[in-house]
């Protein structure tokens, strides 16, 4: 990929099942999501190749909204999967002075799923406006569980702030929450 983007018209893929008219389901934004700033300051994504978790933090990093983006291509796993995830993601921020995202680690997992998301990650990151800056799962929760990890993050965050957290969010949009909250903590 190498920083250059090919548009999907750009080769012919006779063979390709991608649906053209696919849409991203929209951003999953709590309606009050930017209800005290207008815009956020800080997204944190915990991206994947079938969905991403995307939490939005204002200046004084109060938490403004949680939600998952889902993929809208679910037939591939290739670059156009990869691509129209990115565009999921995009279509979802808004201004943004920082993104701070999760990266990939090795852990165990077949390499070839961990090295999809670490792709989608470099687009991200590649196509961001702003600054960006990254952490793997070690460095922000260690090896804690996902159940323990949601459960920790719901006890921190205030009745406000839970409420903006979209009802159908997964537990991806609960490690962005974390992600970003590791991120302003540690920069306190």
């Amino acid at each position: 990929i190498g920083g250059v983007f090919i548009g999907r018209d750009d080769i012919d893929r006779p063979t390709s099942r991608i649906n053209r008219n696919a849409r991203a389901r929209g951003p999953r934004r709590p309606r009050n999501a930017y209800a005290n700033t207008g815009r956020a300051v800080i997204f944190a994504i915990d991206a994947g190749v079938r969905k991403c978790g995307i939490a939005l933090f204002d200046e004084k990093g109060i938490l403004q909204g949680a939600y998952t983006v889902h993929n809208p291509d679910r037939l591939n796993r290739n670059v156009w999967a990869w691509r129209a995830m990115v565009d999921a993601v995009y279509s979802s921020i808004i201004a943004a002075d920082l993104i701070v995202i999760e990266t990939m680690q090795n852990d165990g997992r077949v390499i070839t799923d961990a090295l999809d998301v670490q792709i989608v990650c470099g687009m991200i990151i590649g196509r961001a406006p702003c600054e960006v800056i990254t952490y793997t799962p070690r460095q922000w929760k260690g090896q804690t569980p996902k159940a323990v990890t949601i459960a920790r993050i719901k006890r921190d965050l205030t009745p406000a702030e839970l409420d903006r957290i979209d009802k159908k969010a997964t537990h991806d949009a609960y490690d962005a929450i974390g992600i970003g909250r590791y991120h302003l903590n540690k920069n306190d």
